[in-house]
């Protein structure tokens, strides 16, 4: 039986908060799948030695939110102080530390333009890496505060012209 853990007060108050705030993630009512639902089954779908990287953003936070983690090292993201774009490099790094590890990388739409040229590398020195494109066209996490404090004036944050298929 495993012993009871130093930080259970923690781990206890923890449980307490979940239970008052339960995530309002609800499930698909419309034609398009939710980043939850995406990061939930690519949770299901990969091994647990599986190396998950993220973007910045809101694919970071729906990633530190809806994608549970099994192992130490293996979620790797800037923890907000991180740029857009740091990724898919972080990948192709992880990749090469443990070539033996799948390794996938969080993207919104707009992170991964940053670093798309990134793709040449990936491909010319063979360092097989995966990227989930959340793509909503838009600078997710700028559009939104400028939903919520800006009264939706948008400023420099719709990718309109990225193709979408």
């Amino acid at each position: 039986m495993r012993a009871k853990c130093e930080n259970s007060v923690w781990i206890d108050r923890l449980k307490e908060i979940r239970s008052q705030y339960p995530s309002k993630t609800d499930k698909n009512s419309g034609e398009y799948l939710k980043p939850w639902e995406i990061l939930s089954e690519l949770r299901k779908q990969l091994p647990n030695k599986s190396i998950v990287t993220t973007e910045v953003g809101q694919c970071q936070m729906w990633a530190a939110l809806h994608f549970k983690v099994f192992r130490p090292r293996t979620f790797i993201s800037s923890g907000g102080l991180g740029t857009m774009g740091f990724g898919f490099p972080a990948a192709i790094g992880a990749k090469v530390a443990k070539p033996d590890c799948p390794v996938v990388d969080i993207a919104g739409d707009g992170s991964f333009i940053m670093t798309e040229q990134d793709l040449a590398t990936s491909v010319c020195e063979e360092i097989p890496v995966t990227v989930v494109i959340l793509n909503n066209q838009v600078l997710g996490m700028v559009a939104q505060w400028q939903r919520m404090f800006y009264n939706r004036r948008y400023s420099w944050s719709k990718l309109g012209g990225v193709p979408t298929s």
